[in-house]
C-alpha cells in the first residue's frame, strides 16, 4: 500500500484531496485507478486509511475508511 504525506488543510470531513506533484505521481508514474487503498499522513502524526475516489487532471480524492 502506498504512503503519501499531504498538508492538513487537504484533509476534510472523510475525503482527502491530493495535488501537486503527488498527484502526477499518483497518475502517470504509479497509474492508480480508483479503488486502490493508500495511507495519507498530515505530518502531525495522524495517518489515514484511504480509497481512492477520483482521479482529475487537477486533484487525486480519496474517501477516508479510518
Amino acid at each position: 500500500m502506498y504512503h503519501f504525506f499531504v498538508d492538513p488543510s487537504a484533509i476534510g470531513e472523510g475525503k482527502v484531496k491530493i495535488i501537486g506533484a503527488d498527484l502526477n505521481h499518483m497518475k502517470n508514474v504509479l497509474r492508480m485507478k480508483p479503488g486502490e487503498e493508500i495511507i495519507i499522513s498530515d505530518g502531525f502524526g495522524h495517518e489515514y486509511s484511504c480509497n481512492v475516489s477520483e482521479l482529475t487532471e487537477d486533484s487525486v480524492r480519496a474517501e477516508i475508511l479510518e
